[in-house]
């Protein structure tokens, strides 16, 4: 059903965006629930964008894979995403470049097993995701290296993150990488137990925005530059105590309203399951050789290890910090 609703929006959204390049407004596309993207729906809230004199829209869709779709179409500019959601891209010949590295996932993922099981006795059974592709398999690999285990030991079955949630507690399969209300639906409908998160290989899962390269090269810099503007005031908007309660109001009327609305104390567990960059971390990680090169080439290793590199890449091939590093300029 939620594959006919994709469909159905492309349609509708190729009518209602045109072609992006001549609208004036530049389209920034992320999927429902993961709040390190929220600075996009405060800085759009808060006008902060329209202070630079940009003209931003924040598409949400409830999943990320439908977010890629309109991506690759170019029916939205920029993808709030994975970064190594680019690798993906890249390696399906997708010219695809990250341009801001904006937070990573500290305990927001989480690994499920059945509180009956140990992950020894599931070599050769199935593992749910709610997409296979290179973000969630690192951070896989990373706990089954620390278990004498690999990759390849393990079935990934790919669905979206309610009904895998679903089978979960009904039993047809023994673990599962979730994440918000379903890892805690799991854990208390589904007699399950945390085996590992994010948070235990902290900067394992890092997102950003990203644009097709074609894109890239007909945007002014300057226009990127307002719009990282407005994302890193937005950041320090969101890291002002005082501003909590407004902040709750925006989210849950943006990015959290699918399944909403949340209260407070929700919320605030949510955000304490990311880390937002602040400009000091966004320069450190988007700096030359910096946190994101290292990150890229360590997703690189990864890939040859397990066989997995269907297109060899240097960092350098995927990120432009051009931009980014013009708007972080007197912002600390």
């Amino acid at each position: 059903m939620k594959r006919l609703f994709f469909i159905g929006f492309v349609v509708m959204a190729a009518a209602i965006f045109a072609d992006a390049a001549h609208s004036g407004t530049y389209k920034i596309g992320m999927s429902a629930g993961w709040l390190g993207s929220s600075p996009a729906s405060v800085a759009q809230a808060k006008g902060f964008w329209k202070e630079q004199g940009i003209d931003v829209q924040v598409v949400v869709l409830p999943d990320i894979v439908d977010v890629q779709k309109l991506f690759i179409n170019k029916l939205v500019d920029i993808n709030l995403d994975i970064i190594a959601s680019a690798v993906e891209m890249y390696m399906r010949n997708i010219p695809v470049v990250a341009v801001i590295e904006t937070d990573w996932s500290y305990g927001g993922d989480h690994l499920i097993l059945k509180k009956d099981t140990d992950i020894q006795q599931m070599k050769g059974g199935v593992i749910g995701v709610y997409v296979n592709q290179v973000a969630l398999t690192y951070f896989l690999n990373l706990y089954f290296l620390k278990n004498s285990l690999k990759l390849s030991d393990f079935r990934l079955l790919e669905m979206e993150v309610k009904p895998m949630a679903d089978k979960f507690i009904a039993g047809l399969f023994k673990g599962a990488v979730l994440y918000g209300t379903d890892a805690a639906r799991a854990v208390k409908e589904g007699n399950g137990k945390i085996v590992a998160t994010t948070a235990d290989f902290e900067g394992c899962m890092v997102s950003g925005m990203m644009m097709l390269k074609d894109r890239l090269d007909n945007t002014p810099k300057d226009d990127l530059v307002k719009i990282f503007k407005g994302w890193v005031r937005a950041v320090r908007w969101i890291k002002d105590e005082k501003n909590f309660k407004e902040y709750v109001d925006i989210v849950n009327n943006s990015i959290l309203k699918v399944g909403g609305p949340y209260p407070e104390e929700i919320v605030r567990e949510m955000l304490q399951e990311v880390r937002i960059h602040d400009a000091e971390t966004m320069l450190e990680r988007i700096r030359t050789a910096g946190g994101l090169h290292t990150h890229l080439n360590d997703l690189n290793a990864f890939l040859k290890a397990n066989s997995l590199l269907k297109k060899d890449f240097k960092p350098e091939d995927l990120y432009d910090n051009k931009a980014i590093l013009e708007a972080l300029k007197n912002s600390q």
